[in-house]
């Protein structure tokens, strides 16, 4: 998380790289305590928490709050295989607090015109839709753990999620 006008702060975190740690620290300004599990992160007072792990641990990192009724944000996707995912969705259901989803282009001016667009019926009802997304960057992004189906899930998974959570919404 960033901080924004007050609104939110870090409490602490955890980030096995150290060039990524220094990275996060420049951008907000400051260095939050440091973590070296997320178990250990558990241990401190949280008012929330944000999941923005490799696809493949999320259900794993997620499992260690199911005593807790914290909000907790996890990035997309929920992981890395259908039958995790489909475990996720199953915590979601049995956790004591908030979950969200970080779908960030629902919140993309272009896709907030559209939904306006057929909200107001605009174009007329909407039969089918076709959802393009290039994905210029995709050579670099299959690097370290989204370069094995086990550790990101491959394309379908990573970037199709926001395809199906648009047209959904």
């Amino acid at each position: 998380s960033v901080a924004t006008a007050d609104l939110v702060s870090v409490t602490a975190v955890v980030e096995p790289s150290d060039s990524k740690y220094r990275a996060g620290c420049e951008l907000l300004g400051y260095e939050p305590p440091r973590r070296g599990t997320v178990a250990e992160l558990c241990q401190e007072p949280l008012d929330g928490i944000v999941i923005a792990s490799p696809n493949h641990t999320h259900l794993e990192n997620l499992e260690l709050l199911a005593t807790k009724s914290m909000p907790v944000v996890l990035e997309k996707p929920l992981d890395a295989t259908f039958e995790k995912i489909c475990d996720v969705v199953r915590f979601s259901e049995a956790y004591g607090g908030p979950m969200i989803v970080d779908h960030v282009m629902r919140y993309a001016p272009i896709i907030a015109k559209a939904k306006d667009l057929l909200d107001a019926g605009a174009i007329g009802r909407l039969c089918s839709a076709t959802f393009v997304q290039n994905c210029y960057y995709g050579p670099r992004l299959f690097h370290g753990f989204r370069r094995t189906m086990a550790g990101g899930g491959g394309m379908y998974i990573e970037k199709a999620t926001h395809d199906f959570d648009l047209m959904l919404y």
